[in-house]
């Protein structure tokens, strides 16, 4: 017996369906199959999680509005690659300061790692990856401060950005900004103390 889901008031096959992604502004913007092997997506909780893994991150989104709904597997092709919205997909970027990143404390998992994604000085991150252990810690722009500093995809995707990094980004007074393109977020130029000899602020 096939698993069966309603579309449109009309009982189709697991097979003929997938979960669909809706941005805020309501564009579709990600597609999912219902069945991986074993495992079937059979709520849109679950769908949900299979979309965005991290538990805090699914919570802001469904606060933001983000969305899935079941749709036809052929609707694939009414996914929006280039959401004409502004903000696009209906989501108000965080302006980077220029010479920050997102990165992610990242020290060992017995030791533990970072939850979230911080705006971090590039020295901070450079000075990780250059292995320069005399250099201290550097502070995020919300004050988490660690020498351990990582924006390698892998440790910052898939995390929550820090709330209280995105107010002060947003409260820094903008000289130039540039709004971001192909879904990268928005630079802003802003005047910010020199950096020492060592490196640090």
């Amino acid at each position: 017996m096939s698993l069966m889901f309603e579309v449109d008031g009309k009982a189709l096959p697991a097979d003929d369906c997938s979960w669909l992604l809706i941005a805020p502004c309501g564009c579709p913007c990600g597609i999912t199959v219902i069945g991986r092997g074993d495992d079937v997506l059979a709520t849109a909780e679950q769908a949900m999680k299979a979309f965005v893994p991290n538990a805090e991150q699914r919570r802001r989104d469904a606060k933001a509005g983000w969305k899935v709904r079941l749709g036809l597997r052929k609707e694939v092709h009414q996914l929006v690659d280039d959401c004409k919205h502004t903000p696009r997909w209906g989501v108000e970027k965080t302006p980077i300061p220029e010479g920050h990143v997102w990165a992610r404390q990242v020290v060992s998992v017995r030791r533990g790692n970072g939850r979230r994604k911080h705006l971090v000085p590039v020295i901070g991150v450079e000075n990780r990856s250059e292995g320069r252990y005399g250099a201290g810690e550097t502070p995020a722009l919300c004050g988490s401060s660690t020498w351990h500093w990582s924006d390698k995809w892998w440790d910052v995707n898939d995390y929550p950005e820090c709330v209280r990094c995105q107010r002060a980004a947003r409260a820094l007074p903008s000289i130039a900004s540039t709004p971001g393109t192909d879904g990268a977020p928005a630079v802003v130029t802003v005047e910010l103390p020199p950096f020492t000899e060592e490196g640090q602020r």
